[in-house]
């Protein structure tokens, strides 16, 4: 790095041609400085006093992104699931053992953002997807991590914003940390990126609305044949809505 005393204007030149980088060698460190092109799919966009601030998802991983002194167009784009190409700087947030723990991206105007694929107006105006296909390979998808959709009914509600949701296919766990949560019963749209869980996919980022449906879920009756074995077969995996006769033992407060 280079700490500059005085900076004097020599003229007016040509910015080189931006080379287009892969997310693996961006996150290796070696592009740190360098003048880049890179893809991805805007994740959250927050205004940020004069830049915007953007959150960005690739198939490899996500990254950060400040849009410098455009903060007086951040109502006039549709930003949060948008597909982008950026041109910019590229910047590597590195420990003290020199280990790469993030990734931010510098880009100087909205003249390096290239809008591939623009998000609808409407965020909710997407293609509905079963819970079960959350996540799922397709020959026909496109590229990186795209908002989805999903529908159901609320079987369960956390106090700390997790609810599960569940459909005809399946159900999912999906946290709302900064609203308010459906309440159980529920029929809700929720929209979010999809993204591994323990256990089935979850949605990131994931906002909800009220929806019309007679889908009633049907607890599934299950037994447990020792102590050891595991309550849950593989087929129901997922948080669905169970039925399970038992004898009340101990009972103890606990919330999740």
């Amino acid at each position: 790095m280079i700490e500059a005393h005085d900076i004097i204007k020599q003229g007016t030149g040509t910015l080189p041609a931006a080379r287009k980088i892969g997310f693996g060698r961006i996150l290796s460190g070696a592009e740190d400085s360098q003048w880049i092109k890179v893809e991805g799919t805007i994740e959250t966009a927050e205004r940020d006093q004069r830049n915007i601030r953007l959150r960005l998802n690739t198939p490899a991983g996500g990254f950060d992104a400040v849009l410098m002194g455009e903060a007086n167009q951040f109502n006039e784009k549709n930003w949060i699931g948008s597909n982008v190409k950026l041109t910019g700087v590229c910047g590597t947030w590195a420990n003290n053992d020199r280990q790469t723990i993030g990734i931010q991206f510098y880009i100087p105007n909205l003249n390096h953002i290239e809008f591939q694929r623009v998000a609808p107006d409407d965020p909710f105006d997407v293609q509905l997807v079963p819970i079960a296909e959350l996540l799922q390979f397709s020959a026909n998808a496109p590229p990186g991590k795209q908002r989805s959709k999903i529908a159901g009914r609320i079987i369960y509600v956390g106090d700390s914003g997790m609810v599960s949701i569940q459909d005809q296919s399946k159900a999912v766990m999906i946290e709302f940390p900064d609203g308010e949560s459906p309440a159980h019963g529920t029929f809700v749209e929720v929209i979010g990126f999809p993204k591994p869980g323990p256990v089935s996919p979850t949605l990131t980022n994931a906002k909800w609305r009220h929806a019309e449906d007679h889908f009633i879920p049907q607890p599934i009756e299950i037994s447990i044949l020792s102590g050891r074995e595991k309550i849950l077969p593989k087929p129901f995996e997922g948080k669905m809505l169970i039925s399970l006769a038992s004898e009340l033992l101990r009972e103890s407060n606990y919330t999740v």
